[in-house]
């Protein structure tokens, strides 16, 4: 069904006395308090939008603004994130559990892996040859509530006939982020409480994980950026605080950002990175240092989870309260 809350806002908003600004071109729904919230999207098209998020809402966004609801069987577990290959969407989520949707017919399956009842696949990636990678560990801990981690990462086959094989495990520690190396692999990212570690496999030795570069605070993120490994989060798990970014084998990248919270991840938009915030802040982010204003600030500071290139100046934010929004980069 279409939402009857479809807002055209167009609103011009100034957050910052620097030359780049962020227009909201559609609010597409600015959400409410009580509403559950986005923290995923993904473009199959340009009239096809994917958006997922808490107890297992899965919408899809078309070029209009409209939104409408994706049907598979919901186990209300939080959905996380998505990976598109060949004619399948696959879609990982709290309690061991990964969707198969088959954008040819239709037909939806869930999984829920043994053993896995209490983990969630909080990020999601593949391998090249055949097998899915998740990461994550306690379903609490992807809540941000006290819980032992149990942080692992884990390949499946794309079948989802087979259980998951662990390949890296820990107690206390937690993997937030997976993401394709620059250069060759994969990378993680991993949380003990304190600092970050980020990991690195071959894909043809992926049961063989070497340590990296020691990060202070929580990496939530990994995203690679003309050739470098970039990270964001935040500076300690005071998650509304202090946020994070920089790029990896570079001490003299690592930037605070006061008062972002996490920033949730990055994107590279006309050779200038910009960040999202659980503080509901979006961020033109500088490698000098300088710490600028918000460039847009979500009503009453609600998060941004996930954003998504539209086109070469715009992009799609998603987060709290099923908020979804339309801006456009002005420089």
């Amino acid at each position: 069904m279409y939402t009857n809350r479809l807002l055209l806002l167009f609103v011009l908003a100034f957050f910052s006395e620097n030359s780049a600004f962020a227009q909201v071109l559609e609010g597409v729904y600015e959400g409410l308090d009580n509403d559950s919230s986005y923290y995923d999207i993904y473009q199959l098209s340009e009239n096809d939008t994917w958006i997922g998020g808490e107890y297992g809402v899965l919408k899809r966004m078309h070029s209009d603004g409209s939104i409408v609801n994706i049907d598979i069987p919901n186990t209300g577990s939080n959905i996380l994130k998505f990976l598109h290959l060949d004619h399948y969407m696959y879609i990982s989520a709290d309690h061991g559990i990964i969707y198969k949707y088959d954008l040819e017919t239709g037909n939806c399956t869930v999984t829920q892996f043994k053993g896995f009842k209490h983990r969630c696949f909080y990020d999601l990636a593949y391998d090249g040859n055949g097998n899915l990678i998740v990461s994550g560990g306690s379903s609490g801990i992807g809540r941000g509530k006290k819980r032992i981690p149990n942080g692992f990462i884990a390949t499946i086959d794309t079948s989802l006939k087979q259980q998951p094989e662990i390949v890296w495990k820990n107690t206390f520690k937690f993997v937030w982020a997976l993401a394709q190396h620059p250069q060759s692999g994969i990378s993680a990212a991993v949380f003990n409480g304190v600092s970050s570690r980020i990991y690195h496999s071959e894909f043809d030795n992926i049961n063989s994980w070497a340590r990296g570069e020691k990060v202070k605070g929580l990496i939530h993120a990994l995203q690679p950026i003309d050739g470098r490994l970039a990270y964001s989060g935040c500076r300690s798990i005071r998650y509304h605080k202090t946020g994070i970014w920089g790029f990896e084998n570079n001490n003299s990248t690592y930037r605070q950002v006061e008062d972002a919270g996490i920033i949730c991840n990055l994107l590279q938009i006309k050779g200038k990175i910009y960040g999202f915030s659980s503080q509901g802040n979006f961020y033109r982010l500088s490698e000098d240092g300088n710490q600028e204003a918000p460039l847009y600030q979500t009503h009453d500071g609600f998060a941004l989870y996930e954003a998504i290139m539209k086109n070469d100046d715009t992009v799609i934010v998603v987060g709290h309260g099923k908020s979804a929004f339309i801006l456009k980069i002005t420089e």
